[in-house]
């Protein structure tokens, strides 16, 4: 028997309590170990991964003009400019200097 809550696609992760980040690898491996056997099953592991990969992209979208704008220190504010290192939402931001292209990593 399935019932409705076998069909939604939330892991519990987007009840966040203010402050508090996410923790973006272990969130894309819980959806990619959900179970895919059957359509409903496909179905909800597809919808969870977009859901957790679109939520990334706005996030590490967010932290790139924050720190394009001057908005976000450093977590070595001591360094010339250039070797800056920026953490948003658990994303690292490394800025190149004369470089238009941000490396992102979780």
């Amino acid at each position: 028997m399935v019932t409705c809550a076998a069909f939604s696609s939330r892991l519990g992760y987007e009840e966040h309590i203010p402050g508090q980040t996410r923790d973006w690898n272990e969130e894309l491996q819980t959806t990619r170990e959900l179970p895919r056997k059957h359509l409903p099953e496909r179905l909800i592991r597809e919808r969870t991964v977009f859901k957790v990969h679109s939520d990334f992209v706005v996030a590490a979208t967010r932290g790139a003009m924050s720190v394009i704008d001057g908005n976000i220190m450093a977590i070595n504010p001591g360094e010339d400019t250039k070797y800056a290192a920026i953490v948003y939402h658990c994303i690292s931001t490394h800025v190149a200097v004369g470089v238009t292209t941000f490396v992102v990593a979780a």
